[in-house]
């Protein structure tokens, strides 16, 4: 069995009777943005206002600017929807929120951010907090093994080191540095697994 693309054709890949691969399109990425979903807003108890949602099912990130430290625990619950459509939840403390939290959970559609339990001084001028955009971009169905993940094309270009991140609500691949930039579709050839 040979699978191609529009620009390059790929060597035949062997497969066992119990194994099929998928085709699938991801969609035009854009470049991770730290401020995608949610745009600068005070750090406080309470449901954080969503700018806009994931431009494809990806991670999460969230960064908090509290230069004197002042704010000295609480945390930042991220709800959602997987690209399953199955409810999920991650969430960060403000110790991860300043250092730069990554996110593992694939989100296609968020429903709400929910700060809590906040400790120690919020200064509301200068402790800003963003959610923004990652760069692991979900799979419509999960993977078991980084393995499942046969070829990843980008732009028709095929990338030859992708990282791949697998699991039952994280599983994706991250082709950033071939640049996301919105307009080239990322394409990835696979054997689903769960």
């Amino acid at each position: 069995m040979t699978l191609t693309t529009p620009r390059k054709r790929l060597a035949p890949e062997p497969l066992t009777k119990d194994t099929f691969v998928l085709r699938t399109s991801l969609g035009a990425p854009v470049a991770a943005a730290s401020d995608r979903v949610v745009a600068s807003v005070a750090w406080g108890d309470g449901m954080l206002p969503i700018a806009a949602q994931p431009d494809v099912p990806r991670n999460l990130t969230v960064n908090l600017a509290d230069a004197n430290d002042s704010i000295t625990g609480g945390w930042l619950t991220i709800t959602g929807l997987t690209p399953q459509g199955l409810l999920v939840t991650e969430a960060c403390t403000v110790a991860q929120a300043k250092a730069g939290f990554v996110g593992a959970v694939i989100f296609a559609h968020i429903t709400s951010i929910l700060i809590s339990e906040t400790a120690g001084t919020v200064d509301s001028l200068n402790d800003l907090v963003t959610v923004g955009v990652g760069n692991v971009v979900g799979l419509p169905s999960p993977i078991d093994a980084k393995v499942a993940v046969k070829h990843i094309y980008l732009g028709g270009v095929r990338i030859s080191s992708p990282v791949v991140t697998h699991g039952a609500h994280s599983s994706g691949v991250d082709a950033s540095g071939s640049a996301y930039n919105g307009t080239k579709e990322l394409a990835v050839f696979y054997a689903p697994g769960f």
